[in-house]
């Protein structure tokens, strides 16, 4: 698995339902990062997996797996895709909760190869053992990779910048939408769709003044990737700027806390405005 918690996570779901056993490995980072969010709710569905104190190595023994009804106790989107992969290969109907809303690329890809998802504000649901049909996907370009360039205009005088077909899902737009609240001169124009993935371009402008604004628990899971960078263009805002509800950023592929930390104390006497 390298170190792809992503591919780790998504994939136990399918394998945990198939009719053969699978050993997953990753490198040094990943064999650190917590699997008991997975295996609780596929041993639940009546899946058989042996791991090393909850993280990898892991080994999935597949077998036939019974639809569950299951609550999030972590705002997690690969979570909640696990056992949504897991739910299309049993028979009956599968329901995740939310506390928060998590990225849904997982609903909104699924409908476009044939599966009926049921999404409202007590959860998602879908029944299992559907017909997939193929189909043809563009992939746009990722809404956190743009965000660089995103972060950098808005903090280096004279500075514009707009990138094309880029990825607009609402799960994915908390940096923005934070930047937006900050003062930040932004704009986003949603294009095209692909299946139900919201598809356009993002433009940035140099704000000459940002304003702190504390983040909501609430949107933490649209911008965690982003939170580094968050904490970057905060060090040029007027003012302090807290951060909290952080506690996830501590299980990425480092302590991202600990290393943002680290790292902005070594360039805290650089200022990007001049």
């Amino acid at each position: 698995m390298g170190n792809s918690g992503t591919t780790v996570r998504l994939i136990s779901g399918i394998l945990a339902a198939l009719p053969f056993n699978t050993k997953l490995v990753g490198d040094q980072s990943l064999s650190h990062r917590p699997m008991d969010r997975i295996i609780e709710p596929l041993t639940e569905m009546g899946a058989s997996i042996e791991s090393s104190g909850g993280t990898l190595p892991m080994l999935i023994r597949g077998r036939p797996l019974t639809p569950i009804r299951y609550r999030l106790p972590v705002d997690s989107a690969q979570v909640k895709s696990a056992i949504m992969l897991a739910g299309l290969l049993t028979e009956g109907i599968t329901t995740v909760l939310e506390q928060n809303t998590t990225r849904d690329h997982t609903e909104r890809m699924l409908p476009i190869f044939g599966v009926e998802v049921n999404r409202n504000d007590q959860g998602i649901q879908l029944e299992g053992r559907q017909n997939l049909a193929s189909s043809t996907i563009h992939v746009p370009g990722d809404v956190s990779s743009a965000s660089f360039w995103v972060a950098g205009a808005t903090i280096t005088p004279g500075s514009h910048v707009t990138i094309k077909n880029v990825g607009l899902n609402p799960t994915r737009l908390g940096f923005i939408n934070v930047l937006k609240r900050m003062g930040a001169q932004i704009n986003t124009e949603v294009k095209r769709y692909e299946g139900d993935e919201p598809i356009g371009n993002i433009s940035a402008s140099y704000t000459e003044r940002l304003t702190p604004t504390p983040l909501q628990k609430h949107e933490i899971a649209t911008l965690v990737d982003e939170v580094p960078l968050l904490a970057l263009v905060a060090t040029q805002a007027n003012g302090q700027m807290k951060m909290k509800h952080l506690e996830e950023l501590r299980y990425k592929e480092s302590d991202r806390i600990k290393n943002d930390c680290k790292y902005i104390k070594t360039i805290r006497s650089y200022d990007y405005r001049n």
